[in-house]
């Protein structure tokens, strides 16, 4: 048996279907002769058992089936459209150039003076008491004493406090020992060869420098260079400034404590105890800007 055997045709049924066509053409040939409109129709189903002509909806949008939770979700079937559904437009002929109504060579100022309403009452609207005078209760008789005052409350209020969390800068290398770092850095010379990048002379006390250019700087040119950059403008010339500046460190000379008389020997005068108690205090103060 080949592949194809089972899809070949006999004769006789061959003929059955030439016949048929020959019918048909037939019957298409007298409708044209006839001008007749041939429209085939699909026939309806019939009905299966009584009541099936009746719609049916799956989903009821009104009537007794919908429930109180399909009201909830399913929105109102409403006839027309609702107020906000409408385009208005305009029924003016003329289209002016903006929504005022004018065009912009119009004179918009308002054609009489706003009234000023008075925050204070008309002179006759109020009436005028005179403001009694307090009497103040007296001490009792057979008293010499004063009257107690009200003690003033010394407590600062909340907004005096400093909340900010200040740290003394120490280094306790993991519990082998404890170092402090000194808020101001002792330079210690034979000679103080400091001399002040802007006056020229030598600072007195407390100074600053800058490690990387060796540059020095009194305190009173310090002051007067903070000044100025806080109030230079623009802005970025100000920041600019205020960076260069905080790049010196407080120093001091070390005759405070010990004289080397020009020689690297030195002869101190200031014992180990009140040093350290000297340097706990500047640290102290330092954290607020000392």
């Amino acid at each position: 048996m080949h592949l194809g055997d089972e899809f070949k045709v006999s004769k006789e049924e061959r003929e059955k279907r030439r016949e048929f066509r020959k019918i048909w053409q037939n019957v298409i040939v007298r409708i044209r002769e006839k001008n007749f409109k041939y429209v085939l129709q699909r026939q309806a189903p019939g009905k299966i058992c009584f009541g099936s002509g009746v719609e049916r909806e799956c989903l009821p949008i009104k009537g007794p089936a919908k429930t109180s939770l399909m009201r909830r979700f399913i929105p109102d079937n409403l006839v027309g459209p609702g107020p906000m559904k409408y385009d208005f437009k305009s029924t003016l002929l003329k289209k002016y150039p903006n929504k005022a109504g004018y065009g912009g060579l119009a004179y918009n100022e308002p054609r009489s003076p706003k009234t000023i309403a008075s925050q204070y009452p008309a002179v006759g609207t109020y009436d005028v008491s005179p403001v009694r005078e307090v009497k103040y209760a007296a001490k009792p008789f057979n008293i010499g004493a004063k009257l107690a005052k009200k003690r003033p409350f010394l407590t600062p209020a909340p907004g005096t406090y400093n909340f900010r969390k200040r740290n003394i800068t120490v280094d306790e290398g993991f519990g082998k020992h404890r170092l402090n770092y000194s808020a101001v850095r002792t330079i210690c010379t034979p000679i103080n060869h400091a001399r002040c990048c802007i006056c020229e002379e030598m600072p007195l006390g407390d100074y600053w420098r800058h490690w990387t250019n060796e540059q020095d700087m009194c305190r009173p040119c310090m002051v007067k260079e903070r000044r100025t950059a806080n109030m230079s403008k623009p802005k970025s010339k100000k920041m600019k400034r205020l960076a260069e500046l905080d790049k010196f460190i407080r120093v001091r000379y070390c005759d405070y404590y010990h004289e080397h008389s020009g020689t690297k020997a030195a002869i101190k005068f200031l014992s180990n105890h009140h040093l350290k108690m000297k340097f706990r205090c500047e640290d102290y103060l330092n954290m607020f800007y000392y």
